[in-house]
């Protein structure tokens, strides 16, 4: 324990005495963490999306897919009228959700100011069950047995209402006064629906045009997801589907060569062929081109910090060599020099997460997602130290065997030749 001490001792000794070269070089490897950090947080929200819901694996989408232009007409929406008739015909069905993507066109108005607010989903308590909403106030029965209600994230709720209580205020939607039922918590990074705005579905009630619309199998725009039981087939469930929908049809979609496909809900993000403005898609090749990148960053920094390290042995000739003529081992030297290195990663490290938190907000602005920065989630947390391992063994091992491995005798012999032909010069 004492000779521990010793090492830590010696290595905070070193780094104040050569502190202005010590900043360089921590801040050099923290910048190249930072950005590394916040590209690998990227990568791994791209990874996990929506894989964190309740049975996410039997959770699909419903989809019309054309059978000769390979593509999906309507994005990834379905009728309204779907819901009802899928649901009493289709035994592989556990669960469905449905939610209306139109509120986009209505304008909100609160306390007399006015938004347009294309992030808002109208649902029904069948999309609440089926995903999970964290109720930070107020209550979800008031939003399912109150028509004309909102539940809104923490987040919107300070944007429209500041330090105002939110719970019961008043928004109207195309004049239509809402009361917001329920605050939930913000919508985590990772999760296709990132609307912070929920209405009732009784808003469908309030306009006959949109009431009209309800009962139109050739209007599309619904989200329905499918739950299936454990075990129950795909195929199955997409070719009964593909004949209601089939049987259901307007005249003028009478011959469309367009079938119902599932598309799963974890692999929706990167269904490159769905695209749709509700759903964020990702993209599979930019994952990998950056995930690399972030790599390299890593591995030049660290390259770069041994270069350092390299470099900065000339002035520390006389202490190795002399600790060594006086009995110190290799195997000493070599934990001091990887005592010295860790000491400088582990404070690189603390300002690697100060830069993180505060790049945060503007990088989440450039990938448009909402990254937290949470130490307390097991994954950040072992992507942190992930990074911090990899990058100690990178700058360590090949400087503290560099040191360990010098003679002392040619070593201070170098540093007499050295003063010897500088005093024969002057």
């Amino acid at each position: 324990m004492t000779m521990v001490k010793n090492f830590f001792k010696i290595a905070f000794r070193y780094l104040w005495q050569t502190k202005i070269s010590s900043t360089i070089h921590i801040g050099g490897l923290a910048i190249a963490m930072a950005a590394a950090v916040l590209i690998l947080l990227w990568s791994q929200n791209e990874l996990r999306f929506d894989n964190y819901y309740p049975d996410a694996e039997r959770i699909y989408l419903r989809a019309d897919y054309d059978t000769i232009k390979a593509e999906y007409p309507f994005g990834g929406t379905s009728q309204y009228p779907a819901f009802e008739a899928i649901q009493e015909k289709v035994p592989e069905i556990e669960q469905m959700a449905m939610a209306g993507i139109n509120v986009g066109r209505k304008v909100l108005e609160i306390n007399g100011h006015q938004f347009k607010e294309p992030n808002a989903l109208i649902v029904g308590k069948d999309w609440i069950d089926m995903f999970d909403y964290k109720v930070h106030r107020g209550s979800m029965d008031y939003f399912f047995n109150n028509p004309r209600s909102v539940i809104l994230t923490r987040s919107k709720a300070a944007k429209y209402f500041g330090d105002l209580p939110p719970l019961q205020q008043t928004l109207y939607i195309d004049s239509i006064p809402y009361t917001v039922a329920a605050i939930i918590e913000d919508i985590p990074a990772n999760s296709s629906f990132q609307q912070d705005v929920l209405v009732s579905n009784s808003f469908y009630n309030e306009r006959k045009g949109d009431s009209d619309d309800t009962k139109s199998w050739g209007i599309f725009s619904q989200l329905m997801f499918i739950k299936l039981y454990q075990g129950a087939s795909v195929k199955e469930a997409e070719k009964k589907i593909s004949e209601i929908i089939t049987n259901n049809r307007p005249k003028w979609m009478a011959d469309s060569p367009r079938k119902s496909k599932l598309v799963a809900l974890t692999d929706l993000h990167f269904d490159r062929d769905l695209l749709d403005q509700t759903i964020p898609h990702g993209n599979t090749l930019n994952l990998w081109v950056f995930s690399i990148l972030a790599i390299l960053l890593l591995g030049v920094a660290s390259v770069n910090f041994v270069n350092l390290s390299i470099a900065r042995i000339g002035t520390r000739l006389k202490e190795i060599g002399i600790r060594k003529i006086v009995g110190a081992s290799k195997h000493h030297l070599f934990v001091q020099v990887m005592v010295e290195t860790f000491l400088s990663i582990i404070m690189a490290a603390g300002v690697t997460l100060l830069l993180v938190l505060l790049v945060l907000p503007e990088f989440n602005a450039f990938v448009e997602r909402n990254l937290v920065l949470n130490l307390m989630n097991p994954h950040v947390l072992l992507l942190i130290l992930g990074i911090v391992v990899l990058v100690f063994i990178l700058t360590s091992l090949y400087p503290a065997m560099v040191l360990a491995t010098l003679k002392p005798i040619g070593l201070l012999k170098n540093q007499v030749l050295t003063v010897v032909r500088d005093s024969e010069k002057r």
